[in-house]
């Protein structure tokens, strides 16, 4: 479950964008999506962002745990549980609209994003949930919480 990223391909200013999100906190990215070739090159350029990202804010100890031990597989699946993709796609109307805007990098949209509040995170924003969840590491990551629904 620490390596169950979702990712949503969308289109802003007559560009591709995919934004990649933790699927049990929501701790987003947006990354470019032109180019895209296959699977290989999808999987290789996400997981060099994501590594990249979580440095950047800290978090290089849940990059080392939890994330490296499963890069070596993927696997595709559609995301079903309708409160993950309701979050995932305020997200992306977020993130239209500040590419739209054209004044930020997608670095800078990708910290604005993961400063919305949520209702799948109790309203909270994914910045603050995404350090309770590396801290729950070692205990059971769903806490009862079903993402098959």
């Amino acid at each position: 479950p620490y390596t169950d990223w979702t990712l949503h391909l969308f289109r802003a200013n007559r560009a591709q964008y995919i934004i990649v999100s933790n699927t049990l906190s929501l701790y987003s990215f947006v990354m470019a999506g032109a180019g895209i070739t296959d699977d290989n090159w999808l999987i290789k350029t996400t997981i060099s962002i994501l590594r990249d990202f979580l440095k950047a804010d800290g978090y290089e100890r849940f990059w080392h745990e939890w994330v490296t031990v499963g890069t070596d597989r993927y696997i595709f699946s559609k995301t079903r549980n309708r409160r993950v993709i309701g979050s995932v796609n305020r997200l992306v109307t977020k993130a239209e609209k500040y590419l739209e805007e054209g004044t930020s990098s997608l670095f800078q949209i990708s910290r604005r994003l993961n400063q919305t509040p949520l209702s799948f995170l109790d309203y909270r924003c994914p910045k603050d949930a995404f350090p309770d969840f590396v801290d729950r590491v070692d205990t059971d990551p769903f806490d009862g919480q079903a993402l098959s629904d």
